[in-house]
Order: C-alpha cells, then sequence, then structure tokens
C-alpha cells in the first residue's frame, strides 16, 4: 500500500502538470508558450543548482532518526532558502547581462523564477512524509494541490488568455501548494516551529553542508539537467515557435520518466536483496523483458496515436510537432531499456557508472543536436534524444558486462 501511495501521488501531479500545461499551450500558442517554456528552463536550471542535491540525503537523514524529521527538515529549509536567494540573484543577473533576459522581458522571468523557487520548496517539503511513513497524507497533499493548479490555471487561461495573467496564476498555485503542505505537515510535526537561535546555527552550517553535499549536487544536476538542454537547444537554434511544438514532445518524455520511478521502487529493493542472497542475473532478465515490453508498447502508442491526439487537442498550430513521435518513441523505448540496467547498478551501489552515463548522454545530446538540428528541424531533434540515450545505453551495456562476473555468486552483505 505505501508503493501504491507514493505511485499515485506522483503521477497525480504529473498529470495535473501535463494538464495545466497543454491547456497554456492552447490559449497561448507555440511562440508564447516556447518563451513561457525557455524562461521556465532558465529557472529551474537555477533552481538545481540552489537545491544542491539536498532531497535523497534529507530523505534519508529524517528515515533514520524519525523523531527529529520537523529538525533536520527545519535546518535544510534554512540553507535552501538562503541557496536560492543567493543562486537565483546571480542568475538572474547573468542571464540580463548576457542579453538573454531583456529588461522588458525581466518582470515575466521574475515570476516565473518565483514560481520555480516555490515549487522546489513544496516538493522537498512533501518528503517528509515519506520518511515518516505518511504516504496516504502525501497523496491526499498532492491530490489537493494538483487541483488547485489546474483550476486557477485553467480559470485564467480561458478569462484572460496572455502569458503574463497566466503567469502570475501559475504562481499563485505554486504558493498555494506550498502552503497547503506546510500546514499539512504541521498537524503532527513542529514544521517551521524554530528554537532560539536555531536559524543562525543552520546558516553557520552552510558552508560545511556545502562540502559535504557536492557529490550529490553534482548527481543531481547531470541527472536533471538532461530534461532541460533539448530544450535550450531547440529554443536556441530553431526559435520560440519551434520550441513551443517541441514542448510537447518534451512532455511525453517527461511523462515516461514514471515508468522508470515506478520501475525503481518495485525493483530496487527486489534486486538489492537478490545481489546478497541470491543469483540475480534470473531477476535482471525478468526486469529487462517487463520494461522492454512496457517500452515497446509506449512506443507504439506515441507513434500512432500522438499525432491524432495532437490535431484533436491542440489544433493546426501545433502541426509541426507530429515529425517528433518516430524519434520520441525510440527515445522512449531505449530509456526503458535501460532504466534495468540503471536499476541492477544502484542495487550494486555503483552510483560513479550512472553519473558517468548521465555525461555521455548530454554530450551526446549537445552533439548531435548541433548536427542534425540546422538540417533536419524538429524531426532531428527526435532522433537526437534517441541517439543520446541510445549512447547512454550502450556505456550501462559495457559497465554491466564488466560487473557480470561478479553476479554469477551471491555477494557478501558487508555491515559497519
Amino acid at each position: 500500500m505505501k508503493t501504491v501511495f507514493a505511485t499515485a501521488s506522483m503521477l497525480v501531479r504529473i498529470l495535473s502538470q501535463t494538464l495545466v500545461f497543454l491547456l497554456i499551450g492552447k490559449v497561448l500558442g507555440p511562440v508564447e508558450l516556447g518563451q513561457f517554456s525557455l524562461f521556465m528552463v532558465y529557472a529551474s536550471l537555477i533552481g538545481l543548482v540552489a537545491d544542491y542535491g539536498c532531497s535523497n540525503p534529507a530523505l534519508r537523514e529524517m528515515s533514520v532518526d524519525v523523531d527529529r524529521a520537523a529538525t533536520i527538515m527545519n535546518d535544510y529549509l534554512v540553507f535552501r532558502v538562503a541557496m536560492g536567494v543567493v543562486c537565483y540573484t546571480i542568475g538572474g543577473l547573468g542571464l540580463y547581462l548576457s542579453g538573454l533576459v531583456t529588461a522588458a522581458d525581466a518582470p515575466l522571468f521574475l515570476w516565473i523564477s518565483l514560481a520555480s523557487f516555490v515549487a522546489l520548496q513544496a516538493d522537498f517539503v512533501l518528503l517528509i512524509f515519506r520518511a515518516t511513513t505518511r504516504y496516504n497524507e502525501e497523496t491526499v497533499t498532492s491530490v489537493c494541490t494538483s487541483l488547485v493548479h489546474m483550476l486557477l490555471v485553467g480559470s485564467v487561461c480561458f478569462m484572460s488568455p496572455h502569458i503574463v495573467p497566466v503567469t502570475l496564476a501559475f504562481l499563485g498555485s505554486r504558493l498555494f501548494a506550498l502552503v497547503f503542505t506546510i500546514s499539512m505537515v504541521r498537524r503532527k510535526a513542529a514544521m517551521l516551529r524554530y528554537a532560539a537561535g536555531q536559524i543562525g546555527a543552520a546558516l553557520r552550517a552552510a558552508p560545511a553542508m556545502l562540502r559535504q553535499r557536492t557529490l550529490y549536487a553534482a548527481d543531481s544536476f547531470i541527472t536533471a539537467a538532461f530534461g532541460q538542454v533539448d530544450t535550450l537547444l531547440v529554443g536556441h537554434l530553431l526559435g520560440l515557435h519551434a520550441l513551443g511544438n517541441y514542448q510537447l514532445g518534451a512532455k511525453v518524455l517527461q511523462m515516461s520518466l514514471s515508468i522508470v520511478q515506478v520501475a525503481s521502487s518495485v525493483y530496487i529493493p527486489a534486486l538489492s536483496r537478490a545481489v546478497h542472497q541470491a543469483h540475480p542475473l534470473r531477476m535482471m532478465l525478468r526486469m529487462m523483458l517487463a520494461l522492454a515490453a512496457v517500452g515497446a508498447l509506449a512506443a507504439a502508442a506515441i507513434y500512432w496515436i500522438m499525432p491524432y491526439l495532437v490535431d484533436l487537442t491542440m489544433g493546426a498550430q501545433f502541426a509541426d510537432a507530429n515529425v517528433l513521435w518516430g524519434g520520441i518513441g525510440l527515445a522512449v523505448f531505449i530509456r526503458c531499456l535501460a532504466a534495468s540496467f540503471g536499476i541492477l547498478l544502484v542495487a550494486l551501489d555503483k552510483p560513479g557508472v550512472r553519473t558517468v552515463v548521465q555525461v555521455g548522454i548530454i554530450a551526446s545530446l549537445v552533439a548531435l543536436a548541433w548536427w542534425l538540428l540546422p538540417s533536419y528541424g524538429l524531426w532531428g531533434m527526435g532522433y537526437a534524444v534517441a541517439g543520446a540515450l541510445g549512447v547512454g545505453l550502450l556505456i550501462y551495456l559495457l559497465a554491466v558486462l564488466r560487473l557480470a562476473p561478479s553476479l554469477a555468486a551471491p555477494r557478501q552483505l558487508i555491515r559497519p
């Protein structure tokens, strides 16, 4: 039931974000959707730096010491707010001085950056539900905030279909999500109730945390950057109209991550036990076949169904997006197949290989996009993404083949 609630919480948020995105694209059109998406990517990349890979260590620490979960969360929030103020200020000034954000666009970028920052904190606060095994409350919180998100942004889209009011509605829904999430947590935990001197102590500990969390920050940034780099490449190489159309394909790629996340929640615990207690190759093979089958079905659905859905829901203004679906479908299939190797490496405690794979994927994506986009446009971008994920799959395969001898027998579990 815990897995069911955790999965439901994730899927509800993904579904609401996707529906809101499609509605924004429908009322704004490709060009304004492209501008909104480009600024959101800028803000998200700054947010990835500000986040500094806090989620995994915070979840681990709160899970180990549940009685102090609220105190741990409070300390992390001080660190994250301080990092956010510094990173968004420096990042915003850098974008303005470089000309990527003009003076006329500065207010819009400010609202989008604030929405991105608030959304990051709301998602982070949700971790305390998982650490204290209150998955049902996490699901309730996700459902309520997702409904408000859809209703508020959707209402403004119909009443005032312009980029500024829609952006302000987006910000308002994120502020509601943060306030509502904190109120739900505070029902059973001392959330944001700081003892005398606690904020000062947390700020003084920030330099030490910067040093301790460097590897987590690097892994988090590199992993998440793939979902932003493709948007930047399309926006700068093909323009805002193409970027608006590409966002439909990017959203499908983002939704495919839910397949990987659900598979990880199921197979990581099982494989972690198998590599220490039994022969893991049989379970690995079952996992590969299952993910390959799911990936193939998803790829076929994307290739055959998405053109009809785009024409039906988004209209002729997004017709250019239909050249994407061959490459995007192939990319989703490769992602599902590669996920099986990534999950095995987590079970084997080999995070370094995963980082190498992510670097290889991003480098390949930049190289392939630079080569294909000038000649083939959006069609080339779909296959650039597939090719980059294919490079990652190849690195995964080579790494697992090197580890094959160690998988032939049960591993000894070494306890500290």
